[in-house]
This record gives structure tokens, sequence and C-alpha cells, in this order.
């Protein structure tokens, strides 16, 4: 049996005598790389623990069921009398933290003794579809009608106007379209939220301050998605009471990081969201 000073030897080139093994090259022997297969069975097995990805939407009925919902572009009832594309559903979507901070609006709301107001949205997320169809729609002819949304402009204007918007903030999930509605005393809450009890059928969108089919809406002057500048939310064209109404909605969102559209009373985005990817996600 060959001794360990002969084996080094016959490995030794003549003239040169072995140097003594240092540390990084019995580290070397030690940790020897792994192979692509052994690297790839250890992710998979330490992925089990890791925790699962936070989703991207979440319906807001599961974070806030007390929220009423109406989604407007999941029916005809909207400015271009048609169901969007991407709305096969008339749910609303949002970004985990937008959802949770609507329903810490609503419990506030609900603290009032008794309670008065509670939410009601019209839109939440939308499919860039339905934004980009939007904006076609604006280069449509119109023809002569006589427009219920937008009485005092052409629907070519409305994107130079600033009422719609091809890189609109529904599309990342953390705006809302939304208005107040009457939940104490039944009809006498609603009265005291509306300046008159005539539903008559409007000619135009700035003669309504609310849904006629829903009482409980309160009046805020024009119906949602009325392109005209009595929707601002301090339009000088609206009533005492109107401007009462949409101050109210406008501090209790503000009071939970959301930001109002000065256009439109009924517009907020939730400010304390860093700015994601537009989704194409279909509703459904």
């Amino acid at each position: 049996m060959k001794s360990r000073s002969a084996a080094k030897a016959r490995h030794t080139p003549r003239g040169m005598t072995a140097r003594p093994a240092t540390f990084a090259d019995r580290c070397r022997r030690q940790f020897r790389p792994l192979s692509t297969a052994a690297v790839v069975v250890a992710v998979l097995a330490g992925s089990s623990n890791a925790p699962a990805a936070e989703p991207e939407l979440v319906a807001l009925a599961d974070v806030a069921p007390t929220i009423r919902q109406d989604i407007r572009y999941a029916t005809r009832r909207n400015f271009m009398a048609q169901v969007l594309p991407g709305y096969r559903a008339g749910k609303c979507l949002l970004r985990p933290e937008v959802a949770n901070a609507l329903r810490r609006a609503q419990a506030w709301l609900a603290k009032s003794d008794p309670p008065r107001f509670g939410l009601k949205v019209f839109d939440c997320y939308r499919p860039m579809r339905a934004v980009r169809a939007m904006v076609r729609w604006t280069h449509s002819n119109g023809g002569s009608e006589a427009p219920f949304h937008y009485p005092a402009h052409k629907r070519s204007r409305l994107v130079a106007l600033g009422y719609i918007s091809d890189r609109s903030s529904h599309a990342r999930g953390f705006a809302v379209d939304l208005t107040l509605v009457a939940i104490a005393s039944g009809e006498d809450a609603a009265k005291s939220a509306t300046d008159t009890d005539d539903v008559k059928p409007a000619q135009t969108c700035r003669e309504r301050g609310g849904e006629p089919t829903d009482p409980s809406e309160v009046d805020m002057g024009t119906t949602f998605d009325c392109f005209d500048v009595a929707s601002a939310t301090r339009s000088g064209d609206i009533t005492d009471l109107q401007h009462k109404n949409r101050a109210a909605l406008v501090s209790v969102m503000s009071r939970f990081g959301f930001r109002n559209y000065a256009r439109e009373w009924w517009h907020f985005t939730y400010i304390g969201r860093v700015a994601d990817g537009v989704l194409d996600v279909v509703i459904e």
C-alpha cells in the first residue's frame, strides 16, 4: 500500500515540491457547485413555504358587502348605451388596499347615530379594452342625436375636455365612481338630501340629481357620467343643498385616502397606491 506522501510525489511534476493545501482548496472540495437539477429541486422544495402573492384585484362585495353596487358599464344605462367590452358581470373589482379603504369609509359613515348615509359605486376597475372602446366611441358619428349625457358638447370633444381619457386610473384598479345613498329613516332621509320630489323624465343629465329608479340616491345636482360644467365638484350651477351633499362625499372619501377629480363629483382616485400598470382582465 502506497503511502500518502508517495501518492503526492507521483502527481507532483519533477523539480517541484508539492504545495500544502490552502484554506481555499479545502473550501472548494467541501462546497462543490450544485448541478442545475439540484438547484431546481432546492427552489421547488422551498417554494411551499413562500407567502402567497397578493391578488391583483379583489371583489368589493367580499370586503365591504354593505356598499351598494350599480355597475353601469355592465348594462346599457350609460353614455354609450351599450355593455362595454370586458364587463361580463356587474361586479366592482379593486386593488386590495383600495377596497379596504372603501370598507373603512363605509364603516365610518355607519357610526353616526342613527346612520344616515352609505356608499353606492357605479364603476371600479375598468378593463383597458373598455377604456379604448370609450375613446373610439368619441370618434364615431353621433348623427343628429340629442345627447342626454353631454348636452353642451360634441362627443368628439369629450377627450380634449377631460371627461374621457385613454389613460384611465380605473384600468389600474385604484379609481372608483360613486355617490352617497340615504339609509336612515326611509323616505325622510332621502327627502332631507333632495331638493325636489319631481321625478319626471329629464331631457338632460343636468336636470336630475340622481337615479329616478333609486330614490335613496342623494341629490348631487347631476347624474353620474354627466359630461357638463355642472358636474364640476364646485360648480356654480347647483343649489346650496347639492353643494353640501357633494362636500359630504368629498369629506368622507378624502378622510380615507381618496382624491376627487375636480371635473366630476363622482370620481375618486386612491392616492396611497403606487402607480401600477394597466390591467385588461375581464370582469366575470
